[in-house]
């Protein structure tokens, strides 16, 4: 530590020392104090003056975690953060709960994105049906769609062309008509008043009446067609042009000329001839 003003002779008695050391300073050289020179501080504090003021230092401590050195009031010391501290462009917690608010208040705060209640709104809704199955496609125009367990009704005016055949369940015996008429496959009619259809076997069709009992109409192999069954012996009445044997179907005849002259007979040969029952042949 080098004193100003330096010696010029060694100080000879007290006097001299006293005059010497008045005028002299002493300065500290730069790097010559180490840590350990310096008096004991207080805990977690700094050496400095608080006050406004000059004067005399001393220890400014942090008492308490999670403060910091700040000016209060015009001194110095520890403190907690305040509003004040916090620059007015970060945003606090009520502006934060304000944006907030607000975002969720818009209806569609982000307009680039679907919302929850477009796609609701975009999705079909389930309803009953309200068309018929016909014979043609049918594209519709509603946003709906058909549940799970519906079914849309049948039309009854359709008029099919049928181009399959149609095969029924041992459990279908029959169709019925509005009037009543019934047609069955391989089985007994039970129903009274009904009139039958049936197909028995392979090559065998008969026709058949029920009002409690079985009558048989008319039956029909590949080659035969037999009227009645020996029990029911119906009556047939052919309304209309008829035909036999191949020949077309003519009107009914007229058998002219006198019955006590060839001229009757040459007549009835003449019709039975025309309805393909005989061949006439005589001269």
């Amino acid at each position: 530590m080098p004193l100003t003003p330096p010696f010029r002779a060694i100080p000879k008695d007290v006097v001299e020392w006293g005059r010497f050391f008045r005028d002299a300073t002493a300065t500290v050289s730069e790097g010559s104090i180490v840590d350990s020179q310096f008096a004991e501080r207080s805990a977690t504090s700094v050496i400095g003056r608080a006050q406004s003021t000059g004067g005399t230092p001393a220890d400014i401590q942090a008492a308490t975690d999670n403060t910091f050195l700040a000016r209060r009031a015009g001194a110095l010391g520890f403190d907690g953060l305040v509003d004040a501290d916090i620059p007015d462009s970060i945003a606090r917690d009520t502006d934060v709960d304000a944006a907030i608010s607000v975002h969720e208040a818009a209806s569609d705060p982000h307009p680039q994105y679907t919302t929850a209640a477009e796609v609701s709104a975009a999705l079909p809704t389930a309803a009953n049906p309200a068309g018929t199955v016909g014979l043609s496609a049918v594209n519709g125009v509603a946003s709906t769609f058909m549940r799970s367990d519906a079914a849309p009704a049948l039309s009854q005016s359709i008029t099919p062309t049928w181009t399959g055949n149609h095969v029924f369940t041992s459990g279908v015996r029959h169709i019925k008509t509005a009037s009543g008429f019934e047609l069955w496959k391989d089985a007994t009619p039970t129903v009274a008043g009904g009139a039958f259809l049936n197909s028995f076997t392979a090559d065998l069709l008969s026709l058949a009446y029920y009002d409690g009992s079985w009558h048989e109409m008319w039956k029909c192999s590949a080659t035969t067609i037999t009227y009645g069954n020996g029990t029911d012996l119906p009556a047939h009445n052919f309304v209309g042009t008829i035909g036999f044997n191949g020949t077309s179907a003519i009107a009914k005849p007229t058998v002219t000329g006198s019955r006590g002259g060839n001229a009757a007979l040459q007549s009835l040969l003449t019709a039975l001839a025309a309805y393909g029952l005989i061949t006439d042949s005589s001269s």
